[in-house]
């Protein structure tokens, strides 16, 4: 030979993009626990940047979609392990721009039910809603669940949405890998669960806790409110990678104790300035008693919290977007957006 080395598509690999759909979500926790523990070569100077990367394949792949292992390596240090969902949860959201993106998995009447449970619960109360995989009878050979959750924004705390591992799918001895992402200006949860033992498990019933606090001040003018949680999106495979029917449900849950206002006055002495930004913005607060700042970036992540010099807020090392300014005064809490530019 010549000693020239070809590299095309077929040879690259995207840190975190697990499943070649060209986007990184908890659709990629998937094939984590299908090839847990599987070996092959490592790549030359990996890294777990968004660039595509050159990677040998790998002597295994998963036996339905046939998507070489080398994917699931995010980290390229030659065998798939609890450290490859690093370059995930890094890249989580990050696009090919060949690719469209994934395509919405029809549901079925007659699958297994996955919903939340319905309750009834204390505006501003942390609170635990199971979320439940099959009802009565018990599925067969599962193995891992990816699936979006969507819930009305303005009445779940934003960055106060935790998932927890709990239920039949991973009760064994054996380590599961848990991932999820908060997109609170969306009200979107994308949550992605699976074995790593290769092993399916029947059961049905809770399966994961959904941890939630309800705003106790709403803008609606009730003091009981409704909020609807809808699950979609939903990927159930067995242990052979076999794509399991699922019927997605939606239930409600009653916030009771909630504050009644329509727009507060109060509110309304509450300034700031400049709104975008580049770095600096100053907080006005007139005659009320501001008590806490937190500033919640666009993943529902508290970035900053602040109990004194409660008259400015920095946005000069952080990246360009859309934040949420939780401020906590004597009279109530509000959020308040802040563009930086």
């Amino acid at each position: 030979t010549n000693g020239t080395i070809m590299v095309t598509s077929d040879n690259l690999v995207w840190p975190g993009d697990t499943n070649e759909d060209g986007i990184a979500n908890n659709l990629d926790v998937l094939p984590l626990g299908l090839g847990f523990e599987s070996t092959g070569p490592s790549r030359i100077n990996p890294s777990t940047s968004w660039l595509p990367q050159f990677a040998a394949p790998w002597p295994a792949e998963p036996p339905e979609s046939g998507i070489n292992f080398r994917q699931a390596d995010t980290d390229g240090d030659g065998v798939i392990s609890m450290t490859d969902t690093t370059a995930l949860s890094l890249n989580w959201g990050q696009m090919v721009d060949e690719f469209g993106g994934e395509l919405d998995p029809q549901s079925s009447l007659t699958g297994a039910p996955i919903y939340i449970q319905a309750d009834t619960i204390m505006a501003g109360e942390q609170l635990s809603l199971p979320i439940i995989l099959g009802v009565d009878e018990p599925l067969e050979d599962a193995y891992g669940i990816a699936f979006t959750l969507r819930y009305d924004p303005e009445t779940v705390e934003a960055g106060s949405i935790h998932v927890e591992a709990e239920g039949w799918l991973t009760a064994d001895e054996s380590p599961a890998i848990l991932l999820y992402r908060d997109f609170p200006a969306e009200g979107r949860t994308e949550i992605g669960l699976v074995r790593t033992d290769g092993q399916g498990v029947n059961g049905d019933g809770q399966i994961a806790e959904l941890i939630i606090i309800m705003e106790d001040v709403i803008l609606t003018g009730f003091l009981d409110v409704e909020t609807n949680f809808r699950i979609e999106n939903v990927h159930l495979i067995t242990a052979d990678e076999i794509e399991l029917p699922t019927s997605p449900r939606e239930t409600t849950v009653l916030a009771e104790g909630v504050t009644s206002t329509s727009e507060p006055e109060w509110a309304n002495q509450l300034q700031l300035s400049p709104n975008p930004t580049r770095g600096q913005v100053q907080l006005t607060a007139n005659s009320l008693n501001v008590q806490e700042l937190q500033l919640i970036d666009a993943t529902g992540r508290t970035i900053l919290t602040k109990s004194s010099d409660l008259n400015q807020v920095d946005l000069s090392a952080l990246p360009a977007g859309m934040y949420q300014l939780r401020i906590a005064t004597d009279l109530g809490v509000v959020y308040e957006k802040l563009m930086k530019i």
